[in-house]
Protein backbone atom coordinates (compact mmCIF):
# COMPACT_ATOMS: atom_id res chain seq x y z
CA UNK A 1 0.00 0.00 0.00
CA UNK A 2 2.07 3.05 -1.23
CA UNK A 3 -0.60 5.75 -0.24
CA UNK A 4 0.38 8.56 2.24
CA UNK A 5 -2.05 10.40 4.27
CA UNK A 6 -1.54 13.33 2.24
CA UNK A 7 -2.39 11.45 -0.85
CA UNK A 8 -5.52 9.53 0.89
CA UNK A 9 -6.98 13.10 1.58
CA UNK A 10 -6.39 14.25 -1.65
CA UNK A 11 -8.18 11.13 -2.92
CA UNK A 12 -11.36 11.52 -0.78
CA UNK A 13 -12.04 14.52 -2.19
CA UNK A 14 -13.94 13.05 -4.26
CA UNK A 15 -15.04 10.05 -2.84
CA UNK A 16 -18.96 9.66 -2.05
CA UNK A 17 -17.66 7.69 0.98
CA UNK A 18 -15.87 10.08 3.08
CA UNK A 19 -15.95 13.56 3.97
CA UNK A 20 -13.70 15.94 5.36
CA UNK A 21 -13.67 17.62 8.45
CA UNK A 22 -10.57 19.28 8.80
CA UNK A 23 -7.50 18.88 6.86
CA UNK A 24 -4.16 19.77 9.33
CA UNK A 25 -1.02 20.82 7.75
CA UNK A 26 0.63 18.06 9.48
CA UNK A 27 0.73 15.38 7.54
CA UNK A 28 3.82 12.87 7.09
CA UNK A 29 5.18 11.81 3.70
CA UNK A 30 5.57 8.03 4.82
CA UNK A 31 3.40 5.68 3.07
CA UNK A 32 0.76 3.87 4.54
CA UNK A 33 0.47 -0.12 5.51
CA UNK A 34 -2.71 -2.20 7.16
CA UNK A 35 -0.41 -2.10 10.91
CA UNK A 36 -0.99 1.48 10.69
CA UNK A 37 -4.88 1.52 11.25
CA UNK A 38 -6.80 0.61 13.87
CA UNK A 39 -10.08 1.38 16.41
CA UNK A 40 -9.16 4.12 19.21
CA UNK A 41 -6.45 3.05 21.00
CA UNK A 42 -4.91 5.85 23.60
CA UNK A 43 -2.35 3.14 24.69
CA UNK A 44 -0.87 2.13 21.10
CA UNK A 45 -1.67 5.17 19.09
CA UNK A 46 -1.35 4.60 15.52
CA UNK A 47 -1.18 6.66 12.30
CA UNK A 48 -5.10 6.34 11.59
CA UNK A 49 -7.83 5.61 14.59
CA UNK A 50 -11.76 4.31 13.63
CA UNK A 51 -13.82 5.69 15.79
CA UNK A 52 -17.24 3.94 15.61
CA UNK A 53 -19.92 3.73 17.91
CA UNK A 54 -18.13 2.54 21.07
CA UNK A 55 -15.27 4.64 20.80
CA UNK A 56 -17.79 7.80 19.78
CA UNK A 57 -19.47 6.85 23.63
CA UNK A 58 -15.87 6.78 25.40
CA UNK A 59 -14.92 10.34 23.87
CA UNK A 60 -18.36 11.36 24.96
CA UNK A 61 -17.93 10.28 28.23
CA UNK A 62 -14.64 12.16 28.91
CA UNK A 63 -14.41 15.78 29.94
CA UNK A 64 -13.20 18.54 27.99
CA UNK A 65 -9.71 18.37 29.50
CA UNK A 66 -9.61 15.14 29.31
CA UNK A 67 -10.37 14.98 25.64
CA UNK A 68 -7.91 17.67 25.03
CA UNK A 69 -5.30 15.58 27.04
CA UNK A 70 -6.53 12.73 24.56
CA UNK A 71 -5.46 14.79 21.20
CA UNK A 72 -1.95 15.44 22.71
CA UNK A 73 -1.39 12.15 23.23
CA UNK A 74 -2.51 11.14 20.15
CA UNK A 75 -0.48 13.33 18.26
CA UNK A 76 2.82 13.51 20.24
CA UNK A 77 3.04 9.38 19.62
CA UNK A 78 2.30 10.13 15.67
CA UNK A 79 -1.26 9.83 15.20
CA UNK A 80 -2.41 11.57 12.27
CA UNK A 81 -6.23 10.77 11.38
CA UNK A 82 -9.06 10.41 12.78
CA UNK A 83 -12.25 8.57 11.09
CA UNK A 84 -15.57 9.35 12.21
CA UNK A 85 -18.29 6.72 11.75
CA UNK A 86 -20.59 9.31 13.05
CA UNK A 87 -19.88 12.93 11.94
CA UNK A 88 -22.64 14.47 13.57
CA UNK A 89 -21.98 14.96 16.88
CA UNK A 90 -18.06 15.32 16.98
CA UNK A 91 -16.93 16.29 20.63
CA UNK A 92 -15.84 20.04 20.12
CA UNK A 93 -12.06 19.97 21.21
CA UNK A 94 -11.50 17.83 18.00
CA UNK A 95 -13.36 19.90 15.90
CA UNK A 96 -11.29 23.25 17.13
CA UNK A 97 -7.74 21.35 17.26
CA UNK A 98 -5.26 21.67 14.34
CA UNK A 99 -3.28 18.86 14.69
CA UNK A 100 -5.30 15.49 13.57
CA UNK A 101 -7.02 16.23 10.71
CA UNK A 102 -10.61 14.57 10.49
CA UNK A 103 -12.74 12.63 8.04
CA UNK A 104 -16.43 11.10 8.77
CA UNK A 105 -17.69 8.14 6.66
CA UNK A 106 -20.89 9.13 4.75
CA UNK A 107 -22.43 5.74 4.08
CA UNK A 108 -24.97 3.63 6.24
CA UNK A 109 -22.41 0.92 6.46
CA UNK A 110 -21.05 0.63 9.63
CA UNK A 111 -16.90 1.66 9.67
CA UNK A 112 -14.48 -0.94 10.30
CA UNK A 113 -11.14 -1.80 9.61
CA UNK A 114 -11.85 -3.79 6.41
CA UNK A 115 -13.68 -1.16 5.14
CA UNK A 116 -11.19 1.44 5.09
CA UNK A 117 -7.94 -1.07 4.14
CA UNK A 118 -10.56 -1.68 1.06
CA UNK A 119 -10.71 1.99 0.28
CA UNK A 120 -6.64 2.64 0.72
CA UNK A 121 -6.30 -0.64 -1.02
CA UNK A 122 -8.63 0.67 -4.15
CA UNK A 123 -7.06 4.01 -3.63
CA UNK A 124 -3.30 2.72 -4.35
CA UNK A 125 -4.00 0.69 -6.99
CA UNK A 126 -5.12 3.28 -8.74
CA UNK A 127 -2.73 6.03 -9.70
CA UNK A 128 -0.57 6.56 -12.54
CA UNK A 129 1.85 9.04 -13.89
CA UNK A 130 2.21 10.27 -17.31
CA UNK A 131 4.21 12.04 -19.81
CA UNK A 132 2.39 15.33 -20.48
CA UNK A 133 1.51 18.66 -19.43
CA UNK A 134 -1.75 19.60 -18.19
CA UNK A 135 -4.07 22.72 -18.64
CA UNK A 136 -7.28 23.82 -17.91
CA UNK A 137 -9.30 25.76 -20.35
CA UNK A 138 -12.82 27.38 -19.72
CA UNK A 139 -13.07 24.42 -16.81
CA UNK A 140 -11.97 21.62 -19.09
CA UNK A 141 -9.19 19.52 -17.41
CA UNK A 142 -7.08 19.63 -21.02
CA UNK A 143 -3.95 16.67 -20.94
CA UNK A 144 -1.50 17.64 -23.42
CA UNK A 145 0.47 14.72 -25.12
CA UNK A 146 3.06 14.51 -27.62
CA UNK A 147 6.81 13.02 -28.29
CA UNK A 148 9.49 14.93 -26.79
CA UNK A 149 10.37 18.73 -28.30
CA UNK A 150 6.67 18.45 -30.03
CA UNK A 151 5.89 21.97 -28.04
CA UNK A 152 3.94 20.68 -25.14
CA UNK A 153 5.59 22.99 -22.57
CA UNK A 154 5.13 25.99 -25.18
CA UNK A 155 1.25 25.41 -25.67
CA UNK A 156 0.92 25.10 -21.76
CA UNK A 157 2.80 28.52 -21.30
CA UNK A 158 0.88 30.30 -24.11
CA UNK A 159 -2.66 29.00 -22.75
CA UNK A 160 -1.97 30.49 -18.78
CA UNK A 161 -0.47 33.50 -20.86
CA UNK A 162 -4.00 33.25 -21.87
CA UNK A 163 -5.01 33.96 -18.54
CA UNK A 164 -6.18 30.13 -18.06
CA UNK A 165 -5.00 27.90 -15.41
CA UNK A 166 -2.05 24.81 -15.03
CA UNK A 167 -1.68 22.05 -13.35
CA UNK A 168 1.27 20.12 -14.62
CA UNK A 169 4.45 20.20 -17.23
CA UNK A 170 6.08 17.43 -18.10
CA UNK A 171 4.56 14.62 -16.10
CA UNK A 172 0.84 14.30 -14.78
CA UNK A 173 -0.28 12.05 -11.91
CA UNK A 174 -3.86 10.22 -12.25
CA UNK A 175 -6.12 9.18 -10.07
CA UNK A 176 -9.09 7.14 -10.12
CA UNK A 177 -12.01 8.48 -7.68
CA UNK A 178 -15.32 7.18 -7.30
CA UNK A 179 -14.59 4.23 -9.90
CA UNK A 180 -15.40 7.05 -12.84
CA UNK A 181 -13.61 10.31 -12.15
CA UNK A 182 -9.88 10.49 -13.45
CA UNK A 183 -8.37 13.57 -11.57
CA UNK A 184 -4.90 14.96 -12.49
CA UNK A 185 -2.21 16.72 -10.30
CA UNK A 186 1.12 17.51 -10.22
CA UNK A 187 4.50 15.86 -8.68
CA UNK A 188 5.34 18.03 -5.53
CA UNK A 189 8.95 18.17 -7.20
CA UNK A 190 7.80 19.68 -10.25
CA UNK A 191 4.87 22.14 -9.34
CA UNK A 192 5.98 25.31 -9.74
CA UNK A 193 8.01 24.85 -13.06
CA UNK A 194 7.98 24.31 -16.43
CA UNK A 195 10.52 23.72 -19.33
CA UNK A 196 10.25 25.36 -21.98
CA UNK A 197 12.88 24.46 -25.19
CA UNK A 198 15.59 27.15 -25.34
CA UNK A 199 14.52 28.91 -22.64
CA UNK A 200 14.72 26.30 -19.47
CA UNK A 201 12.92 25.71 -16.26
CA UNK A 202 10.29 28.81 -15.51
CA UNK A 203 9.00 29.27 -12.00
CA UNK A 204 5.32 29.82 -13.08
CA UNK A 205 4.80 30.99 -9.44
CA UNK A 206 6.90 34.01 -9.76
CA UNK A 207 6.03 34.79 -13.56
CA UNK A 208 2.19 34.33 -13.08
CA UNK A 209 1.39 34.09 -9.67
CA UNK A 210 -0.29 31.21 -7.56
CA UNK A 211 -3.43 31.90 -8.61
CA UNK A 212 -2.33 30.88 -12.07
CA UNK A 213 -2.36 27.22 -10.38
CA UNK A 214 -4.73 24.60 -9.60
CA UNK A 215 -3.96 21.73 -7.28
CA UNK A 216 -5.80 19.36 -9.01
CA UNK A 217 -8.53 19.10 -11.50
CA UNK A 218 -11.05 16.68 -13.11
CA UNK A 219 -9.95 15.33 -16.82
CA UNK A 220 -11.84 16.06 -19.66
CA UNK A 221 -10.02 15.00 -22.82
CA UNK A 222 -6.48 14.82 -24.35
CA UNK A 223 -4.83 16.33 -27.40
CA UNK A 224 -1.96 15.03 -28.61
CA UNK A 225 0.69 17.12 -31.05
CA UNK A 226 1.68 15.26 -33.97
CA UNK A 227 3.96 16.36 -36.91
CA UNK A 228 1.94 13.15 -38.70
CA UNK A 229 -1.77 14.58 -39.07
CA UNK A 230 -3.36 13.25 -42.01
CA UNK A 231 -5.93 15.69 -42.81
CA UNK A 232 -9.24 14.60 -44.05
CA UNK A 233 -12.03 15.79 -46.32
CA UNK A 234 -14.66 14.39 -44.20
CA UNK A 235 -16.09 17.72 -42.61
CA UNK A 236 -17.86 15.59 -39.45
CA UNK A 237 -14.70 13.72 -39.00
CA UNK A 238 -13.04 17.06 -39.05
CA UNK A 239 -14.67 18.93 -36.79
CA UNK A 240 -15.95 16.07 -34.34
CA UNK A 241 -12.98 14.02 -34.21
CA UNK A 242 -13.89 9.99 -32.82
CA UNK A 243 -10.20 9.61 -31.91
CA UNK A 244 -10.24 8.33 -28.26
CA UNK A 245 -7.47 7.31 -25.50
CA UNK A 246 -7.76 5.17 -22.14
CA UNK A 247 -6.23 6.24 -18.72
CA UNK A 248 -6.76 3.47 -15.59
CA UNK A 249 -9.53 2.15 -17.45
CA UNK A 250 -11.66 5.39 -18.62
CA UNK A 251 -11.86 6.36 -22.21
CA UNK A 252 -11.74 9.97 -22.82
CA UNK A 253 -12.06 11.96 -26.55
CA UNK A 254 -8.22 12.69 -27.61
CA UNK A 255 -8.56 15.28 -30.33
CA UNK A 256 -4.99 15.17 -32.62
CA UNK A 257 -3.30 18.70 -33.97
CA UNK A 258 -0.40 19.54 -35.83
CA UNK A 259 2.24 20.49 -33.74
CA UNK A 260 4.01 22.99 -36.05
CA UNK A 261 0.24 24.66 -36.22
CA UNK A 262 0.44 28.58 -35.60
CA UNK A 263 -2.90 28.62 -33.96
CA UNK A 264 -2.10 25.62 -31.35
CA UNK A 265 -3.76 27.95 -28.38
CA UNK A 266 -7.03 29.09 -30.50
CA UNK A 267 -7.81 25.44 -31.28
CA UNK A 268 -7.47 24.29 -28.20
CA UNK A 269 -9.47 26.89 -26.47
CA UNK A 270 -12.27 25.40 -29.05
CA UNK A 271 -11.87 22.44 -28.18
CA UNK A 272 -12.69 23.28 -24.78
CA UNK A 273 -15.47 25.65 -25.75
CA UNK A 274 -17.09 22.02 -28.02
CA UNK A 275 -16.51 20.38 -25.05
CA UNK A 276 -18.55 22.20 -22.81
CA UNK A 277 -21.14 22.69 -25.11
CA UNK A 278 -21.22 19.00 -25.81
CA UNK A 279 -22.17 18.78 -21.57
CA UNK A 280 -25.17 20.67 -22.70
CA UNK A 281 -26.11 17.97 -25.47
CA UNK A 282 -25.16 20.25 -28.44
CA UNK A 283 -22.55 19.02 -31.25
CA UNK A 284 -21.56 21.32 -34.23
CA UNK A 285 -21.25 18.51 -36.76
CA UNK A 286 -24.76 17.27 -35.64
CA UNK A 287 -26.10 20.38 -36.75
CA UNK A 288 -24.64 20.93 -40.07
CA UNK A 289 -27.34 21.93 -42.44
CA UNK A 290 -26.34 20.48 -46.46
CA UNK A 291 -26.72 23.69 -48.69
CA UNK A 292 -28.19 22.55 -51.95
CA UNK A 293 -26.97 24.88 -54.95
CA UNK A 294 -29.58 24.46 -58.58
Amino acid sequence: MATTIKQLLDQLEYSNNFQIIFRSNKLPDSPLDSSQIHYLNPIHPLAIHLIGRHEHEYLHSLSSEQQINLIHHLESNSAKLLVFEDGSNIPNPFLEQCDLSIITFSTNEKLTISSMLSELDELSLREVGLPGSFVVVFNQGIFITGKSGSGKSELLLSLVDKGHLWIADDLTLFRLCNHTKIVASASENLSSFIHVKNIGPINMDYNYGLGSRLKQHRLAACVHLSNNIIHTTNETNRLNPQKTTRILGQTFPELNVDSDSNHLTLLVENYARQLNLENWNYSAANNIKTIEIS
